[in-house]
């Protein structure tokens, strides 16, 4: 299976970019963190600041199951219903059934 970036949705502290860097690289979220801290002072914070803007606006949030995936193109589990959906769903039909039989 091919390894995508994402951005983490559990090792994040702002926007969850360097918790998914860390992820990919399966590395500790703290050292890149720290690197990224290091490299945003020397680099006088400013330019470092909008490599994280546009790396939030570019790498994609790791995709919730039941979601649409739009890097994948992958609908059959977008359109899936829950159980509790279905369940509910023939419960309605069954009383509805149910009322017509009594009129």
């Amino acid at each position: 299976m091919k390894k995508k970036l994402y951005r983490s949705e559990t090792n994040k502290m702002v926007g969850g970019v360097c918790g998914g860097i860390a992820e990919y690289f399966d590395i500790d979220p703290t050292l890149v963190r720290l690197v990224y801290a290091v490299l945003s002072i020397f680099t006088t914070v400013f330019p470092g600041f909008i490599l994280y803007i546009v790396c939030l606006i570019i790498i994609p949030r790791k995709p919730v199951e039941g979601e649409y995936n739009y890097n994948d193109g992958n609908f059959s589990q977008y359109y899936q219903q829950s159980p509790y959906q279905q369940n509910n769903f023939d419960e309605n039909n069954s009383n509805n059934n149910n009322n017509d039989e009594n009129i």
